[in-house]
């Protein structure tokens, strides 16, 4: 029989939250090799990409716990005693901070070492911490309206078909999508028995207040 492929390791940041995907501009979390993929210059490399994964701003506006305990910190420390339980530096073969230390050596993060441990900060102030359900909320609807414009042309006129009437909008709104390839009428029905056509635009800025004057 053909092996099942293994499992990928879950996100997570340290015991309890869950880490946070990063945006196409954010530092991508580094993948969790086996404990023997990597050794000398490779593994510090993953461990230090690991690391400034989770305290990048696109990954700690949503790590409740990682911003809490910086937050805690008057001068933004975080202990890497709980950097190191991290599954994903675990998986990399790490057991020590030292190593962890080591590899953040040349990182825009600091790090310090005092008689009872080791810590990592940022060179930045710390970001608002957001709700991770109600970010995506907020994208949602903000990106609601990027499918067009709804609108809905009543009274029309006995006899007039929605050719005429798509062709007529067109020539209206063209000045609105000048420099545009894009057919601006993504959907357009036909009359119905109440003498009303709909039609769905596409976007330009200000385009719902326009429609409404129109």
């Amino acid at each position: 029989a053909t092996p099942a492929a293994a499992a990928t390791p879950a996100e997570e940041t340290a015991a309890t939250p869950a880490a946070a995907a990063a945006p196409a501009e954010a530092p991508k979390a580094a993948a969790a090799p086996t404990t023997s993929a990597l050794q000398g210059a490779a593994l510090m490399a993953a461990v230090k990409k690991q690391v400034e994964y989770y305290l990048c701003d696109a990954n700690i506006c949503h790590d409740q716990f990682f911003h809490k305990k910086i937050s805690e910190n008057p001068d933004g420390w975080l202990n890497l005693e709980l950097v190191v339980q991290c599954k994903k530096i675990q998986a990399l073969g790490v057991q020590k901070v030292s190593t962890i230390v080591e590899a953040l050596v040349g990182s825009h993060l600091e790090t310090k070492t005092d008689d009872s441990a080791s810590y990592v900060r940022r060179t930045t102030p710390l970001p608002t911490l957001v709700d991770r359900a109600q970010a995506k909320m907020e994208k949602k609807k903000a990106t609601a309206h990027d499918g067009g414009v709804m609108m809905k042309i009543a009274n029309v006129p006995e006899g007039m078909v929605w050719t005429t009437i798509r062709d007529a909008l067109k020539e209206k709104v063209a000045d609105k999508y000048a420099g545009s390839a894009k057919n601006p009428v993504l959907f357009v029905s036909s009359v119905n028995d109440d003498r009303e056509c709909f039609f769905c635009m596409d976007v330009f800025e200000g385009d719902v207040a326009y429609y409404q004057e129109l």
